[in-house]
């Protein structure tokens, strides 16, 4: 048998053991946060010079295409919500750039969740993501919304819209050319894109997809009005083929 003695200092092991376990995942450094991502997302979102812990921290959010930046990185810092843990999830708040507006952000057993996530960029980004778009100099801002966007191993899922306001071109003094605006939905590996003209004297219109780590699959139209071909077709040339004046076929693979 047991002394009583023997079972009281073996229940404060015990005890001391769990308590000193708790520690160190409250002290979980924020760079494991990187690497999850890294796995979760074929390394497309990363958090560079990751400060704090696992649970409350800061860093840079950066969008990345075979390792390289594909946009200029975002200031962000996270807080973990313990309610979430009733969901049988990781529940975190996402602050961008020191916006007053949260982002979700949630962690599964097999999935990563990101909701009301939004994003501004330059234009320029659009040049380093899609090469062919390089040479016009793009310009204007970008605005990226999610919505609702989940990733699952190698199956991905949600929507979300992209919107280039302003949008202007270095090739021409015509500004702006339009506001644009692209749909996206995703299902399995694939981004799904519809593009529309809002409004502006350059209309662009089409559908496309564009799976995670491989090149863009476009096909759309660039409409030039007859008072602006002299301006705007030599740049629209760089990049599509004219069907007749003024009218382009833009073909990006």
């Amino acid at each position: 048998m047991l002394s009583s003695n023997w079972r009281n200092e073996a229940g404060f092991l015990i005890c001391g053991a769990a308590a000193f376990a708790v520690w160190l995942i409250c002290l979980l450094p924020a760079p494991l946060i990187d690497r999850y991502l890294k796995t979760k997302t074929d390394g497309i979102v990363r958090i560079s010079e990751a400060r704090g812990t696992v649970w409350a921290g800061e860093g840079y959010l950066e969008f990345r295409d075979n390792e390289k930046p594909a946009a200029p990185p975002q200031h962000i810092t996270w807080r973990f919500l313990p309610d979430s843990m009733w969901n049988g999830s990781l529940g975190f708040t996402l602050t961008l750039n020191q916006s007053a507006e949260t982002s979700l952000f949630s962690i599964g057993i097999s999935s990563v969740t990101l909701r009301n996530a939004a994003f501004q960029l330059p234009a320029a980004t659009l040049g380093v993501t899609i090469p062919k778009l390089a040479p016009l100099g793009l310009q204007g801002d970008l605005s990226i919304v999610i919505s609702d966007m989940q990733f699952d191993g190698k199956q991905k899922a949600g929507n979300g819209r992209l919107e280039w306001k302003h949008a202007g071109s270095a090739m021409t003094t015509v500004s702006p050319l339009g506001h644009y605006r692209a749909d996206l939905v995703t299902r399995g590996p694939v981004i799904n894109v519809t593009l529309r003209t809002l409004n502006g004297p350059l209309q662009l219109a089409g559908q496309g997809a564009w799976a995670f780590q491989s090149a863009p699959n476009f096909a759309g139209t660039a409409s030039v009005p007859a008072s602006l071909q002299q301006q705007l077709s030599p740049m629209l040339r760089l990049i599509a083929a004219e069907r007749i004046p003024g009218e382009f076929d833009i073909q990006i693979r």
